[in-house]
């Protein structure tokens, strides 16, 4: 794996990231498709030595990221349960 997390460190996008968040900056990944995305977060979360937090459409998703990621850093991140907000007062809230 270390290979592989390696080979971004050439890529100019990538210094950048790197730059912008060990200058203590906060940073957005946009535009990666799901398996590059988890590789390049694995890289910046070793390399920068923060944390990480991504947010997912749904639960599988999540899932999905959460097992990609544990085997970029061979460690299982945490994975926080879904929450249905109700952002109005409401005596009942439909489930289904």
């Amino acid at each position: 794996m270390e290979l592989l997390l390696s080979a971004l460190t050439g890529l100019p996008e990538y210094k950048s990231l790197v730059e912008l968040l060990k200058a203590g900056s906060v940073a957005a990944l946009s535009g990666a498709s799901q398996l590059p995305r988890s590789h390049i977060l694995s890289a910046l979360t070793q390399q920068v030595g923060r944390p990480a937090l991504v947010v997912c459409a749904d639960e599988p998703a999540a899932q999905r990221i959460q097992l990609e990621l544990a085997a970029f850093l061979r460690e299982a991140p945490a994975l926080l349960p879904t929450r249905e907000f109700t952002f109005c007062d409401a005596a009942v809230v439909s489930r289904g």
